[in-house]
């Protein structure tokens, strides 16, 4: 037993806890890797071992991304959100959506995701609209991101002067059309 030789007072409503040893507040990385992988292993079909190797290695990708995401940005996560079966739901949809594409998944993204549907300050409508992004982002590739970009782009574009639109145009083609190979 450590005997704890520090003494220390606690004003208006204050706690003081000494610790003997490491201290973790709230999620380590090994606690996300159990909840990630328990969540892979219920909700995905029993996969041949190859493959099962290769979607736990995907997944494994998503923890590291999501973990240091959570890591950095702990002090606008409210990590109690993780018991909530909502949040669950949304995290198992991204970690099937990395277990089946892989890191043509935008695994950065939905770690960013994730991180994001945990802050304490979210709204419902914000909840409910990075629920829906979990759900999608696995599906784009790269291409269709750059097309809906560009199409977005060119739809809200309200410049008549040919001379004012040719940097932007130019700016267009070399950001996003040119990426956009066999989208027609």
């Amino acid at each position: 037993m450590i005997v704890m030789t520090q003494k220390a007072d606690a004003n208006n409503g204050s706690l003081i806890v000494q610790v003997a040893g490491d201290y973790i507040n709230g999620l380590d990385e090994q606690k996300c890797r159990d909840l990630f992988g328990a969540l892979l292993e219920a909700n995905l079909p029993r996969l041949e071992a190859i493959a099962a190797a290769k979607a736990a290695e995907n997944v494994e990708a998503l923890v590291k991304a999501t973990y240091a995401k959570l890591s950095a940005g702990i002090d606008s996560i409210e990590l109690g959100k993780l018991a909530e079966p909502d949040v669950q739901t949304a995290i198992n949809t991204a970690i099937q959506g990395v277990a089946r594409k892989g890191d043509k998944a935008n695994i950065d993204l939905l770690a960013e995701l994730i991180e994001t549907r945990l802050k304490r300050t979210n709204s419902e409508f914000m909840d409910v609209c990075i629920e829906e992004a979990l759900a999608i982002v696995p599906k784009l590739t790269p291409e269709l991101l750059c097309t809906i970009a560009s199409v977005e782009f060119i739809q809200h574009l309200t410049l008549t002067n040919a001379l004012i639109i040719e940097p932007y145009y130019a700016m267009v083609l070399s950001s996003f059309v040119s990426h956009c190979e066999g989208i027609t």
